[in-house]
């Protein structure tokens, strides 16, 4: 996990509070400095061998972070949990938590815990372990199909004009005094109430996260009090899922014993209308839809020969300069209508749209005093690089040269030769946005499609460095004609 390490028992009993004594009075008790397992575990205990009396100093998912005083968690379906078990014990785990005890008798430095839903009694330990940092903020989650990773950084970005605005997405994580790289698989709710906690500490009131594979874990996600909820729509890397509606269900409202307070949604999208219509039938979630319909509480106004405007019930602001886009367009109604849900004012927020450089590796561009432009996306499929190329086209007089990603099937492949003007791939990415950079001209774009925010490329079962944004900059500060911002 990124920061918080665990904490050293010995060392903390040492130093902890002594007990006052007095010649009037007999020595009071005093509150344990280190928590104890059963106090962490309150609620998930279904049968122990041990005693749970023991000091806590930190918890534990992966065996090779267990050290003495560590509560590790065997959660099912992971390869090799027999040998994980051993391991963390032979650490010295003071517990090991799983969903059967073993026949082995309890030994005398760990306690075997049995929960019925181990993962469940992670995130309820992780919460008490780290203080309950979700209590001390205002918690946005961003769910559905495509650009979730967009909506999440322009929200963060919006509600952090006078505050620090935490940011848990994809792409890396904001914890109000740092970014750090995502985790590729996503966060479970050991690390997910981590990191809040680093949020919480460097002065986050508000965070924004993103619920996703690649982000939020639905298991990590359910525990949370959501304050908000956004549904972007329901379309996937291979075109409209049927279960995006569904999935977001589960991460956001699916405990009957909690209301989500307020839902905003995307009712131009058939699944996010539905989910509207279901949300508002069932009284208890209030329902912020947005769109470019009439019906729509947060959309858009667009004037002969003037700027597009966002508005919203009882007022609008005019967009300098307009999204790029429908999927801009519709990212922006979304963060808007989730800042105006959680009662700030739509024009103080859209005052920083213009300073927005866009969601690392989403429809980001790249400064050049060479006459073309540079974008970089994540887009990978055919469905995608014909958004992709749609949007770029809109906005290119001049052709569109595309260096495609090495992961591309051959779907994407014809797609990308049908749209683009010429197409540049290969096994060395260096050399294939070189050429792309030599052949444009004026008016042109270059395209860097496939690799999104990544820093990195694979090269066999090894990883190399591979950023495109600073493999980018890199040629052209060579022809000198780099710049350092983005549009």
């Amino acid at each position: 996990m990124i920061g918080y390490l665990a904490r050293n028992l010995p060392l903390l009993e040492a130093l902890g509070p002594a007990p006052r004594r007095s010649r009037r009075a007999p020595a009071r008790p005093v509150t344990p400095a280190v928590p104890r397992l059963a106090d962490l575990l309150e609620g998930s205990v279904l049968a122990a061998k041990g005693p749970l009396g023991r000091p806590v100093g930190g918890l534990a998912t992966d065996f090779r972070r267990v050290v003495p005083g560590t509560v590790f968690f065997a959660l099912p379906g992971t390869a090799g949990a027999a040998r994980a078990i051993g391991e963390a014990v032979d650490r010295g785990a003071a517990a090991v938590v799983v969903d059967r005890l073993p026949l082995l008798p309890a030994s005398a430095r760990t306690t075997y815990v049995q929960s019925g839903d181990v993962t469940g009694a992670l995130a309820a330990a992780a919460r008490r372990h780290f203080g309950f940092p979700d209590r001390a903020m205002t918690l946005v989650g961003i769910g559905g199909g495509r650009g979730k990773t967009s909506v999440a950084h322009l929200l963060a970005h919006l509600l952090g004009g006078d505050q620090r605005v935490g940011l848990l997405g994809s792409a890396h994580y904001e914890l109000g005094t740092r970014t750090v790289p995502a985790l590729e698989g996503g966060t479970d709710p050991l690390e997910t109430h981590g990191l809040l906690a680093q949020m919480r500490d460097a002065g986050c009131r508000q965070a924004v996260l993103e619920a996703g594979p690649r982000s939020l874990g639905a298991r990590a996600a359910q525990a949370l009090p959501w304050a908000a909820a956004v549904f972007t729509n329901s379309t996937g890397p291979a075109g409209v899922c049927g279960t995006a509606a569904d999935e977001w269900r589960t991460v956001f409202a699916s405990d009957p014993s909690r209301t989500l307070p307020v839902a905003v949604v995307n009712i131009d999208d058939a699944g996010g209308a539905g989910l509207a219509a279901d949300l508002r039938a069932g009284g208890r979630t209030r329902v912020v839809a947005f769109g470019a319909g009439e019906t729509a509480e947060v959309g858009v106004v667009r004037s002969p020969g003037g700027p597009m405007s966002v508005r919203w019930p009882g007022g609008e602001f005019a967009l300098v300069p307009e999204p790029a886009g429908r999927e801009q367009s519709e990212n922006l109604l979304a963060a808007v209508a989730a800042a105006w849900a959680l009662g700030r004012d739509p024009r103080v927020v859209l005052a920083r749209w213009r300073s927005f450089a866009g969601a690392p590796g989403r429809l980001e561009r790249i400064e050049t005093v060479g006459g073309f432009s540079i974008w970089i996306d994540a887009a990978r499929s055919a469905l995608e690089l014909q958004r992709l190329l749609g949007i770029v086209r809109a906005a290119t007089p001049g052709r569109i040269l595309l260096a495609l990603g090495d992961a591309a099937d051959a779907d994407a492949a014809a797609a990308a030769r049908a749209l683009a003007g010429e197409v540049f791939s290969g096994s060395e990415r260096r050399s294939v946005l070189a050429a792309a950079l030599a052949a444009a001209r004026p008016g042109d774009a270059v395209v860097a499609a496939g690799r999104s925010h990544e820093t990195y490329e694979n090269c066999g079962d090894c990883r190399v460095p591979g950023d495109d944004r600073r493999l980018l900059r890199g040629l052209l500060a060579e022809r000198g004609g780099a710049g350092e911002g983005n549009a």
